[in-house]
């Protein structure tokens, strides 16, 4: 059973889940797993283990991720243009 947050919208909740997910593959700017990333260790357990894990996370680490994943990508993008 999921972990709810009083006022938190269920649709909020699973869209963040399936936002981490998808980010548990690889990281979606270049592909790669880079070790700064907070999903780096993460992205080497089964596909599995990373569902339980994303689905134990509370709702304000979730949208940590989300903003972290949205802010990261902007400056790798940024430096990729550079290259």
């Amino acid at each position: 059973m999921k972990a709810k947050v009083a006022g938190a919208p269920v649709s909020l909740r699973v869209e963040l889940e399936q936002q981490a997910l998808a980010l548990a593959r690889c990281c979606p700017v270049d592909r790669t797993n880079p070790p700064v990333c907070p999903l780096c260790e993460l992205r080497k357990r089964d596909v599995r283990a990373r569902r339980a894990w994303v689905r134990r996370l509370p709702l304000a680490d979730l949208q940590f991720l989300s903003l972290y994943h949205a802010t990261c990508s902007a400056e790798r993008r940024r430096d990729l243009g550079r290259s």
